[in-house]
């Protein structure tokens, strides 16, 4: 299980609440017009040997809201948000973004930045190396049942081959924002903090929302200042309780699970795993992760039968992880307490027109398998380039759609998944629990000890296997059986120069901006093919932005090219024998792939 959310009440995508239940899901805003002039009226009384008059002082009118413009408003500043401000930046789109909350949070919540997300961050100088001086890659884990410990192990032996982010890497999502927060202000961008959004709408040529600043960011005046913005496109990266949810025509759909949780981050004396975390199965479920500065966190199911509400104190976390742990810790401090139930739920439709929908204000979840903070910052990268293109007229506005259609599935994948995941190991049935605990220490080691079972839990939550194999935006030339197929993610290898002297990754060549084309030799190096390949894509109009890498398997390394020392890279494409091409997306997507004389139905698509 990965940690909860943060349980505050903010415009985030991945620190607002995740407790949600019918009955207290908040209501959008009613619509509220735009003052264009307010005045008041004072009587006052004077008493003299004339009969009393009223007179009548008038207030300065309050001026009308400014009116402002731009292409794209980000309402939401968590991973979610930050990354869709990020992505445009590198467009060069202008975009304002904002955050209900006056400053960052700096509670912990979600810790594991998947090698996926990983890969994705690193397309922005400083970005992961950053997470990577301030996390732990790739923590084991513990598995205990009725206090009996079961097994110990780690990840290392399944860490992909294909990357340079082969684990996950386990940081504060404070430090994780903090670093997209250094990156934006290198490109100029800024969080516009105490503003929220009210009175969202859209026609058929823009969106505009009401931004209102807080006294406190605003001025002295005790009166919050109004702002109307005209966007040409919204994005709500505000969370579970998205307030641009709220103003779409679209549903979200699923149902809160019943247990209360508990959270506990605390500075606690004793022994333990630091290198690990630790998930405890009994009558209720605890885990508990490492964290820096000798800090731990407990996430907890709160009984059943406890008659409590709310954030708990120090002496309820104790007696409970004695019940489960068998010993009673030695709380020297706690740095967060609090309480909450999750949801499972998610949109019917990503896009509303000129509304849309990413992280958490699309999909909700449990935290098992550390997936929503990644999942959110996917949405982002995949919607970024696709705003920018329809937005400097490369692409028709129906090309936006595909956002929908390639994450959609995505969402209802994850939900699918944590949903299982969460259900297994946190079940209320007490004759699945019983024979569940009883069955345990049988199954475990068996799971464990079997690779195959554990990659493929592991390649769902690396998120490394994310396919838009049905997108209608990607494709596969005919006939061409390579490993690797349209909507697949691309994968990484070392190149070197010619002399075989300089190690550089491939994606690492790869734009953040624009397409890139690969052009593969072959393992016999097929010139021919491979320069004529080039003219064709370099010389149409279309692709005249794009960057495009040769890459060489042989002893012969043409001119500006790179060389695959093992011709590994060759093999992971499926170009071992003859010349190919790859074109990859923005966001590292295969767009199509063939063999180097089909070009011509890439050129068709």
């Amino acid at each position: 299980m990965h940690s909860p959310t943060d349980s505050s009440t903010s415009s985030r995508s991945d620190d607002s609440p995740i407790v949600i239940s019918p009955a207290a899901s908040p209501t959008a805003s009613p619509p509220e017009k735009a003052p264009l002039t307010t005045s008041s009226t004072t009587t006052t009384t004077t008493t003299t040997n004339k009969t009393p008059t009223a007179t009548t002082t008038k207030r300065p009118s309050s001026p009308p809201p400014k009116v402002s413009n731009t292409d794209v408003l980000i309402i939401g500043a968590g991973p979610t948000g930050l990354t869709l401000a990020l992505e445009l930046s590198v467009q060069s789109i202008p975009f304002r973004i904002i955050d209900k909350l006056p400053e960052p949070s700096d509670k912990s919540r979600a810790l594991a930045v998947q090698c996926r997300s990983q890969e994705l961050l690193n397309r922005h100088p400083h970005i992961a190396e950053s997470m990577l001086a301030d996390g732990t890659k790739g923590p084991g884990v513990n598995i205990y049942c009725n206090k009996r410990h079961l097994v110990t192990g780690t990840f290392d032996d399944l860490g992909f081959d294909d990357t340079r982010f082969p684990l996950p890497l386990w940081v504060s999502q404070a430090d994780t924002e903090a670093a997209m927060l250094r990156q934006l202000e290198v490109y100029g961008g800024t969080v516009e903090r105490g503003v929220s959004a009210e009175d969202i709408k859209q026609d058929g040529v823009r969106a505009s929302a009401t931004l209102v600043r807080s006294s406190s960011s605003s001025s002295s005046s005790s009166t919050p200042e109004k702002e109307i913005l005209r966007a040409k496109y919204i994005v709500g990266c505000d969370g579970a309780h998205s307030v641009v949810r709220h103003s779409a025509d679209v549903t979200f759909e699923g149902s809160q699970y019943p247990q209360q949780y508990i959270l506990c981050d605390a500075k606690v004396r004793g022994d333990y795993d630091a290198e690990r975390v630790s998930l405890f199965l009994g009558s209720r479920v605890m885990v508990v992760f490492p964290l820096r500065d000798g800090v731990i966190r407990m996430v907890g199911e709160r009984s059943s039968r406890s008659k409590r509400e709310g954030d708990p104190d120090v002496a309820e976390i104790e007696a409970f992880m004695e019940e489960v742990m068998g010993r009673r810790p030695e709380i020297e401090e706690a740095l967060w307490l609090a309480s909450f139930r999750w949801n499972c739920r998610g949109v019917n439709r990503y896009r509303d027109g000129r509304l849309f929908l990413a992280g958490d204000a699309a999909h909700i979840h449990s935290p098992a398998g550390g997936q929503g903070m990644n999942t959110g910052i996917q949405d982002a990268v995949n919607l970024g380039w696709k705003l920018a293109a329809v937005i400097r007229g490369e692409k028709e506005e129906s090309f936006l759609d595909t956002y929908h259609e390639e994450r959609h599935p995505v969402g209802q994948h994850l939900l699918t998944g944590t949903d299982r995941m969460f259900s297994m190991v946190a079940s209320q049935n007490t004759i699945f629990t019983t024979v569940r605990n009883a069955l345990m220490p049988w199954i475990v080691p068996r799971v464990w000890n079997n690779r195959a079972r554990r990659l493929s839990v592991y390649t769902f939550i690396s998120q490394m296997a994310i396919k838009y194999r049905r997108s209608s935006i990607v494709g596969t030339a005919i006939g061409f059986e390579g490993p690797v197929r349209g909507g697949w993610r691309a994968p990484d290898g070392q190149l070197t120069d010619e002399r075989g002297e300089k190690a550089r990754w491939l994606l690492g060549m790869t734009s953040a901006r624009d397409h890139t084309i690969l052009l593969f030799a072959g393992v016999e190096a097929d010139e021919e093919n491979l320069e004529a390949a080039e003219e064709k894509l370099v010389t149409d109009g279309r692709f005249k932005e794009y960057e495009v890498v040769k890459v060489y398997a042989g002893d012969t390394v043409g001119k500006g090219g790179y060389k695959d020392v093992d011709g590994m890279l060759h093999k992971r494409y499926g170009f071992e024998k003859g010349a190919g091409f790859v074109v990859v997306r923005p966001d590292g997507y295969v767009e199509f792939i063939g063999p180097a004389e089909c070009v011509e139905e890439f050129l068709m698509m």
